[in-house]
């Protein structure tokens, strides 16, 4: 187990789910989208808002913690309470809302490779939560499944914004 270094996941799977939101941004402004691309933060905001309201109010221990892995993971550098704070993932809601967001954004394009890049590389970013061990699978596929929810409920496809 000590072989992983589980420090370095967690950096490329903040990059990539905290990226996700930055660069789905970049590409409506570039496409020149503002409306669809003022529509994020609040789309993103929504699954973050939940993921916190549920973190502080299951107190699930994290699989670090767990597993006695804390020494060796991001958890090391956190305060104590962050050991209690696995479900569900909030890196996991921030990078899937922005992502579902984006694919349907590129799907009513037809831009159906780029969607699908998007998603492998969401998924690659939700999947490390767990190879850092600071999150269950079960933390993952909620994060991903309320995120998901929230970029249907604000993408392009529902809201039907035309500008």
């Amino acid at each position: 187990a000590d072989s992983i270094n589980y420090d370095a996941v967690a950096v490329v799977s903040h990059v990539i789910n905290f990226g996700m939101p930055v660069v789905v941004v970049a590409g409506l402004a570039l496409a020149g989208e503002g409306m669809k691309m003022l529509l994020l933060p609040a789309c993103v905001g929504a699954a973050v808002g939940a993921a916190f309201v549920a973190k502080y109010s299951t107190h699930r221990q994290r699989p670090a913690v767990h597993f006695n892995l804390t020494h060796a993971t991001e958890l090391a550098n956190k305060p104590d309470s962050d050991q209690w704070s696995s479900f569900f993932s909030g890196d996991t809601a921030v990078c899937a809302s922005a992502a579902m967001f984006a694919v349907l954004h590129l799907c009513e394009r037809s831009c159906f490779g780029t969607a699908i890049a998007v998603f492998l590389t969401a998924l690659t970013g939700c999947l490390l939560r767990i190879a850092a061990m600071m999150h269950w699978t079960t933390d993952v596929a909620t994060g991903i499944a309320v995120g998901g929810l929230a970029g249907m409920l604000f993408g392009p496809n529902i809201v039907a914004l035309r500008e």
